[in-house]
């Protein structure tokens, strides 16, 4: 229960955290990066393509941080695989469909973004890499991603919101955090809040600064 809540308040004080700086001005307002902070354009990106044989249902959907059934398989015992940054508040439920007769590995990229198909809900990305195995039948899965929206609501605690599988971003600043951010372990709730605390600075067009690369730095490595 506590650690239930405990990761509701991180998620919540993140989605807080995006907070406008100094840059990315238009009509002497920040707005951020398309579809990022109060940026109501699509993210922009290149596309991300599934395997041949693999379809991803859409629309994606939320789902409640407080219902275990909640994105679960019917027909499986065990609890829903769950990936992502543990602090990301965008949880979605993607599920799967593998009609090729084999297992199919997916590799979703740091830098994929899902974008809402509302404009009230928190645009979300992935900073870190996620190795989903798909075999031959339907599969749920639970991925959590980032926040990157000043005035949106993230949808930790209830299910339906909307999302579409977006691009994978090639901003400059964007790409340079998450390269530096690949081979830290973001396993705990804090270290994973610590990092979409620093993407969240460069998400108005903002380089990062010795003071970020110092954060990265910081953070545990990955162990073999």
């Amino acid at each position: 229960m506590f650690r239930t809540l405990g990761a509701v308040v991180a998620s919540l004080l993140i989605a807080v955290a995006v907070a406008p700086s100094a840059h990315a001005f238009v009509d002497d307002e920040v707005v951020g990066l398309p579809g990022m902070r109060d940026n109501k354009e699509p993210p922009v990106g290149i596309p991300f393509v599934l395997p041949e044989g693999v379809e991803l249902v859409e629309p994606i959907l939320s789902y409640s941080f407080f219902d275990e059934n909640d994105c679960k398989d019917p027909e499986e015992e065990g609890p829903t695989q769950e990936l992502g940054n543990p602090a990301g508040a965008v949880q979605l439920c993607l599920v799967f469909n593998n009609k090729t007769g084999g297992p199919i590995n997916i590799g979703f990229p740091p830098g994929v973004i899902v974008e809402s198909e509302s404009t009230e809900t928190q645009n979300g990305i992935l900073i870190q890499s996620a190795d989903i195995e798909v075999p031959a039948k339907q599969v749920f899965v639970k991925l959590k991603f980032d926040c990157m929206n000043v005035t949106r609501g993230a949808p930790t605690g209830f299910s339906g919101a909307r999302y579409r599988l977006g691009p994978v971003t090639q901003h400059p600043h964007i790409v340079e955090a998450l390269r530096l951010l690949a081979d830290r372990d973001l396993s705990s709730m804090n270290d994973g809040a610590a990092a979409s605390a620093i993407l969240a600075d460069l998400y108005d067009g903002d380089p990062l600064t010795a003071r970020h690369r110092a954060e990265i730095a910081e953070l545990p490595a990955k162990q073999p």
